[in-house]
């Protein structure tokens, strides 16, 4: 697959190998503010890697790592090397790319799957399957139903879904797209950050679904 020209797929990420969790955090419209405020709840030790899927316009030059970099003590960085997924980095999907988890790999894949790019449903489908149920699936404000496809299989796998309320998110459309019979626990984009950094540090046993 490597190899293959016409779909210009590139390696570009190796996954050290699970059980360690997964996050993936999916966003559409007026998905760069909630991010801001996400990333800025975060504690400086967070203890798992996230790779955001934001779509952005195909023909511009994205500035979302300078703009998240400016509000966390986290690294965050672009998708554009082999190496490592690290904990306490945050990793964002380039404009104009697919991304999909693979033997190992965060796979890049410009291609003709469609739009929007990148695809949330494939990102969270494919690490569902290699990740299990150490996939923490987020669906954040968005204009779509982009999301709703991929939380299924997180779930079905045995991962964690949570969405941003719709009821406060400026677009409720992508969070209210996921099933409910799905959806782990729904809370505000304040409270996303602290209720990620539970989870992954083994104290989110008894918390809340709505928080």
């Amino acid at each position: 697959m490597a190899n293959n020209e016409s779909l210009q797929v590139r390696k570009i990420l190796h996954l050290k190998d699970p059980p360690g969790k997964l996050i993936i955090i999916g966003s559409s419209a007026g998905g760069i503010q909630a991010l801001m405020t996400l990333v800025g709840t975060l504690p400086a030790k967070f203890p798992a890697p996230i790779i955001l899927a934001q779509h952005f316009a195909p023909d511009r030059q994205s500035e979302l790592v300078n703009i998240l970099q400016k509000r966390t003590p986290l690294k965050v960085e672009f998708i554009h090397q082999i190496k490592h997924i690290e904990p306490g980095t945050i990793y964002v999907i380039p404009p104009d790319y697919h991304a999909f988890i693979e033997e190992g790999f965060v796979i890049l894949r410009k291609d003709s799957l469609g739009r929007p790019k990148p695809s949330i449903n494939l990102l969270l489908t494919t690490a569902a399957h290699v990740y299990t149920n150490n996939v923490i699936a987020v669906i954040l404000t968005g204009s779509g139903s982009n999301g709703a496809i991929g939380t299924r299989e997180v779930k079905r796998m045995g991962g964690t879904v949570i969405i941003e309320n719709p009821l406060t998110a400026e677009f409720p459309y992508m969070p209210m797209a996921v099933s409910p019979e799905v959806v782990d626990y729904k809370a505000d984009i304040e409270q996303i950050g602290p209720l990620l950094y539970r989870l992954v540090s083994r104290n989110g046993l008894h918390i809340n679904k709505e928080v």
